[in-house]
């Protein structure tokens, strides 16, 4: 049986070296995450949530402190970590069958279960009918589900996602992140753990939010969203969250829309 807890970060520093000078980025970071939960973090640009990010992902390993996935210290990346950034990186002489198919590299299957496993996931994101497409011929939204059906396709414990949907225009961003909360739920065990700036994505997708400070970034509070699933954006509770999380940004909701306007 598989431990609860998936991820535990312990007393995590790290510091970059500019110019001689040693800046510190991220300061005494503790976190725990249980296995299948949705984890959002948030905080201002420059905060460290990247460099948390890629520390998880194992391609910085230069830090302080344990950063354990299920009880073993991260070293370098691994098939148990699967990762989605906010460009879709997408081959683009590739079709998408391919493209997902090479989430699968590394991993030893016969060429019948190989193609089996990349429909199941082309199925999973909908894009079923979509094998012999090239990136070129779909919408970003298309090109970001591929790019998730990609990174599930070894079925790892962690998905990573970086601002997976930063790039998208607004309509597409919403439809997206209720595709984004179906996979995660048909995809019972998986882990998310997303960097976003968009307070209400973080609200609408996560089971907790973890709210980062200024450089070097600190984990300020991690606020639990007891809300049922699915979310409804315009219900009381999830708005009085929302300002819940913009006011420990010293922000309001009022002032947030004025300046969108």
């Amino acid at each position: 049986m598989k431990p609860q807890v998936t991820l535990q970060i312990q007393n995590l520093n790290k510091q970059f070296r500019v110019n001689g000078a040693v800046t510190p980025v991220l300061e005494n970071i503790n976190l725990t995450v249980k296995r299948g939960e949705f984890i959002s973090v948030i905080g201002p640009s420059g905060c460290g949530k990247t460099t948390l990010l890629r520390l998880i992902i194992g391609i910085e390993n230069s830090y302080q402190g344990d950063i354990l996935l299920d009880g073993k210290r991260i070293t370098g990346p691994g098939l148990e970590r699967g990762v989605v950034f906010q460009e879709h990186r997408l081959l683009p002489w590739l079709t998408v069958e391919r493209n997902v198919g090479l989430g699968l590299e590394g991993k030893r299957s016969g060429n019948g279960n190989r193609e089996q496993i990349v429909r199941e996931h082309l199925e999973l994101v909908g894009l079923t009918g979509y094998e012999k497409a090239y990136p070129g011929q779909l919408s970003g939204g298309m090109a970001q589900r591929a790019a998730i059906a990609r990174a599930l396709v070894n079925r790892p414990e962690i998905l990573l996602l970086d601002e997976p949907l930063g790039a998208l225009d607004a309509l597409t961003r919403m439809y997206m992140q209720k595709e984004l909360e179906k996979i995660w739920r048909r995809e019972a065990g998986v882990t998310m753990i997303m960097i976003t700036h968009d307070v209400e994505e973080a609200v609408y997708l996560s089971d907790k939010v973890v709210i980062m400070s200024s450089r070097p970034g600190t984990i300020k509070k991690i606020i639990p969203v007891d809300l049922a699933r699915p979310r409804d954006r315009a219900a009381g509770d999830f708005m009085k969250l929302k300002e819940d999380i913009l006011e420990e940004f010293n922000l309001h909701a009022e002032k947030v829309f004025s300046y969108a306007i």
